[in-house]
């Protein structure tokens, strides 16, 4: 299936609040509110994540998304102050997933893990993580530009998204780890050696000539290579998967997702 991101205009807003968003629907909030009022701008937006495929089928329909198409996630820029849906963003049950690690969701939150734990732990692809992460940025850029331009505002999101993997998802451009590295260095050592020591000394009326092995020592200049630790930065691998499967997944979309620049 392929994927994309949509953005839902005033009339949009206005029919889910009266038919996707009925009492049947839950959707749950929690720690990427303060991600998405920081990367707004909106001090009270909420990020809204549905858990269950076949409410998000009526979101969906609600859209009018079509077949062979997935609704990625949702911005309500129009809606009035008193609509459930004033700032706003709702993303899908894949979304949630990634974001979360786990469906269904929970009224206390067990189970759940955030995004970038396990990023680092290696137990989310990073095809997934970029998904996510371009969605909530996305959506959220739809009210920090005031834009239902699609085409500017994934721009915007996918040019802006390495700064807010490092300041919001907690994903470093950068690591440091500690190695083992060989140090050599240079030291004196006292090394043994022998000398064969000649003297006379005279045996039965003669002198005769004697030849002595002895230990000696001499001090001589030594290398020596051992393995110390050493703190080194290094470029951290899952910041730039992100990035180029973000790029390629911006390029594999339909228009105009996959075009425009950000200004």
């Amino acid at each position: 299936m392929r994927r994309f991101l949509w953005l839902g205009v005033a009339c949009a807003a206005l029919a889910l609040s009266s038919s996707a968003f009925g009492a049947t629907k839950q959707f749950w909030f929690g720690p990427y509110d303060r991600i998405g009022e920081d990367i707004s701008g909106i001090p009270d937006l909420r990020i809204a994540m549905e858990d269950d495929y076949g409410e998000w089928a009526d979101v969906e329909g609600a859209f009018g998304v079509p077949s062979g198409l997935e609704l990625l996630g949702a911005a309500f820029i129009f809606a009035p102050s008193t609509s459930p849906l004033y700032h706003v963003v709702i993303v899908s049950p894949d979304v949630t997933r990634a974001l979360t690690g786990t469906l269904p969701l929970t009224a206390d939150g067990s189970g759940t893990s955030p995004i970038w734990d396990r990023v680092a732990s290696g137990t989310l692809s990073y095809q997934d993580a970029a998904v996510a992460i371009l969605t909530v940025i996305h959506e959220a850029y739809h009210y920090r530009l005031a834009s239902t331009d699609e085409a500017r505002v994934n721009a915007c999101a996918l040019r802006d998204l390495p700064t807010y993997l490092s300041t919001e998802f907690q994903i470093p451009q950068t690591t440091t780890v500690t190695v083992q590295v060989p140090q050599t260095t240079v030291i004196q050592k006292r090394v043994p050696y022998y000398a064969t020591v000649v003297s006379r000394k005279r045996v039965g009326g003669r002198l005769v000539t004697v030849r002595t092995r002895v230990q000696r020592y001499r001090t001589e200049s030594v290398t020596q290579t051992t393995m110390v630790s050493k703190t080194e930065t290094q470029e951290n691998p899952a910041f730039d998967g992100i990035v180029a499967a973000a790029q390629a997944f911006r390029d594999a979309q339909p228009p105009p997702y996959n075009s425009g620049t950000c200004f």
